[in-house]
């Protein structure tokens, strides 16, 4: 018995030429033998995928000189087809693999892709239960109209073979077509299963873009981490610090304060941070009480008007540490300060004063508060104006 497979599954109309995407480059990176220690799977709508699918040649074959076949291939992208050749032809490398445990990631359709691979693994007689780990990127499978029956069991349902599985879920996709994002397997949160919502459209987790640069940062670390812990054998792995993850969320946020990177659309998705003028996320605020413990507790109370006599020389601390070393993570509590200053209502509305000038990777040009001096503070605020206030 071999050790362990690890399974990519590419998005709608990607595949391992895609070098530059998370999925196609983490394969490109994986140590070992393509077909005994990993394999990637093509998209729907690829040409990979196309050249795999006897089906799609035929129909190439058969109406491709009426319409093209660039159609031929729109048709798989759009309604999702040729995932089944997919799920067959990995089935094929577990039989004669025979591996001892099983990691899988995939984006978009390809995330889908991973549940039905494991559903067809758990349900094969002919495959001994195999353990798996599924890491999924915003999992969605399609638009409305062309894959309703794609939301089927077998491609929702977590089977009981799957002992983890994490989920990345955007928050900012405004394609009203497109199906929203698989949740139910969510809804309880505990060890086996985690979600992380990401600010951003459907593919700012998996290819580097403005102004979400920080969101494929931090997606790429949660997957290679997740993998790497998991012993798929990566040839570098991107090891991020919790104060490191705190500076990118808090670009997050500023991008987040610009009114970018969240969409009615993508509403659905369960967050309990989404109104939070502090934490893009739960994953936000548990790397932040590691990295700025006091800090995070002063600014998780700031309704509260009293502050401890204990968190004072820990705050001015971790303030000082904070601006130097994770700028973009002072700015964000910047904002909190004066969004809590300015803001009669419980710190859970759009800040009417947003960052003046361009905030990312940089502390610079500062927030447009005249008023500030003119308002009445209450104690905890008074202590955390001048750790918190832009030079």
């Amino acid at each position: 018995m071999a050790g362990i497979l690890t399974i990519y599954n590419s998005g709608t109309n990607y595949d391992r030429s895609n070098s530059l995407e998370l999925i196609a480059s983490l394969a490109l990176k994986t140590s070992g033998a393509e077909g005994e220690s990993w394999i990637i799977n093509p998209g729907p709508g690829s040409t990979e995928l196309y050249n795999k699918s006897l089906r799609a040649r035929v129909a190439g074959f058969l109406i491709g000189p009426l319409v093209g076949r660039q159609v031929v291939e729109g048709f798989g992208g759009a309604t999702g087809s040729g995932r089944d050749v997919n799920v067959d032809a990995t089935l094929e490398v577990v039989r004669r693999v025979k591996p001892a445990r099983i990691n899988m990631t995939g984006w978009s359709r390809g995330a889908i892709t991973c549940i039905e691979i494991a559903n067809a693994i758990t349900e094969a007689r002919d495959i001994p239960a195999i353990p798996m780990s599924l890491f999924l990127v915003d999992p969605v499978p399609g638009p409305h109209e062309a894959n309703a029956w794609n939301w089927t069991s077998f491609s929702t349902r977590i089977p009981p073979t799957v002992t983890h599985c994490s989920a990345i879920l955007q928050e900012g996709d405004s394609r009203g077509w497109m199906m929203a994002p698989l949740i139910d397997p969510f809804r309880t949160q505990d060890e086996r299963r985690r979600t992380y919502p990401m600010p951003g459209p459907h593919s700012a987790s998996v290819e580097v873009q403005k102004p979400f640069e920080p969101v494929a940062r931090m997606a790429r670390c949660l997957v290679e981490s997740f993998l790497d812990s998991r012993g798929t054998g990566l040839k570098s792995v991107l090891q991020l610090t919790p104060k490191e993850m705190c500076d990118l969320y808090g670009q997050m946020m500023l991008v987040l304060a610009g009114g970018q990177g969240r969409t009615s659309d993508r509403g659905s998705v369960p967050n309990a941070y989404r109104d939070s003028q502090i934490f893009v996320n739960g994953h936000h605020r548990a790397q932040s009480l590691v990295a700025h413990p006091a800090t995070t507790l002063a600014f998780s109370e700031l309704s509260n008007p009293s502050i401890s006599e204990n968190l004072k020389a820990p705050v001015t601390a971790e303030a000082r540490s904070m601006k130097r070393d994770a700028p973009n993570a002072w700015l964000a509590f910047v904002r909190a300060l004066f969004w809590s200053i300015l803001s009669t209502q419980p710190v859970r509305y759009p800040m009417p004063v947003i960052p003046s000038g361009p905030m990312i990777g940089r502390p610079g040009p500062g927030l447009v508060i005249a008023n500030a001096p003119l308002m009445r503070l209450t104690r905890r605020q008074e202590f955390l104006l001048p750790l918190f206030r832009p030079s």
